[in-house]
């Protein structure tokens, strides 16, 4: 049974891909036959049916059978209770006016600093951090920024929504003291306010940062459902970052810390391939 947060990241899953969006966007004009919204949104049926699933699941939508093809329409219960939600975590209520208060004129005896965007204090920050050993080389940490960034882009508007401002860092782990500063595992790490969004380390062969040190590298792979993935899905990521949103509270990572051996191996061997290749320049 999924749990109230999980249902409640459903909800905004709904609204983070572009495609969902204009779905929602046809169906406000009443209920729409599968077969009308494949032809309206070019798209086979596979792809059609993983959108549908997803906004029925987050209940914004409702369906209804009829033969063998499937009829949607908006919910109304579904809508009110996603408004409903995006209210209550943005602690407004259907009562207050709704003209927003930042950078507005301030109660008696309250300091207009003490409130709205004026302090950025109208939004609550959600920190995600990208950290990486190469963006050059390294085919998994070039193809998950990719993802990453489209995922970022997707999730922005509804967190906005929901009164969140996403502070977005990409930070290159470039030796073995960045990698301890910053408590680094696995390459490459997603981070959401300081915590990764993997719950464990999964890693394989890494034949692009093997080119990059001369070493045996191994690096991450994300396990989503009994599956493993060199570069994670856009949905993979979005879940994963919905859930540490309005999930459990985030934290960082506790313990000592000790450098992965295979990680102290890849920046031995890529400082070692740099000095080997200066070496060979100075002595022409």
């Amino acid at each position: 049974m999924a749990t109230l947060y999980e249902e409640q990241s459903n909800v905004f899953k709904a609204f983070c891909d572009e495609k969902r969006l204009r779905i929602l966007e046809l169906l406000r004009g009443g209920e729409k036959c599968a077969c009308v919204l494949i032809e309206q949104m070019d798209m086979p049926q596979s792809t059609l049916s993983y959108h549908m699933k997803l906004l029925c699941e987050s209940g914004i939508v409702d369906y209804r059978q009829d033969g063998k093809w499937t009829h949607y329409r908006i919910s109304e219960t579904g809508s009110l209770k996603a408004l409903a939600l995006l209210k209550e975590l943005t602690g407004q209520s259907g009562g207050e006016d709704p003209t927003p208060r930042c950078c507005g004129v301030p109660s008696p005896g309250e300091d207009k600093e003490s409130f709205g965007c004026c302090s950025g204090g109208g939004k609550k920050s959600v920190l995600v951090e990208y950290l990486y050993l190469d963006l050059k080389t390294c085919e998994r940490c070039i193809g998950t920024e990719d993802q990453l960034d489209e995922v970022i882009a997707a999730l922005a508007p509804s967190l906005a929504f929901a009164g969140y401002s996403i502070d977005y860092k990409k930070i290159e782990i470039a030796s073995a003291e960045m990698a301890t500063q910053y408590r680094f595992l696995s390459s490459p790490t997603i981070r959401v306010n300081g915590r990764d969004i993997c719950q464990n380390v999964a890693e394989s062969d890494c034949a692009s940062c093997r080119e990059i040190s001369g070493t045996d590298v191994h690096c991450r792979v994300f396990e989503y459902e009994s599956s493993s993935y060199e570069v994670p899905p856009k949905d993979i990521l979005a879940d994963a970052i919905l859930k540490s949103v309005f999930g459990a509270e985030a934290s960082g990572s506790r313990g000592d810390y000790v450098l992965p051996e295979n990680l102290r191996q890849f920046f031995e061997g890529k400082e070692a391939k740099a000095s080997k290749y200066s070496c060979k320049e100075n002595c022409r």
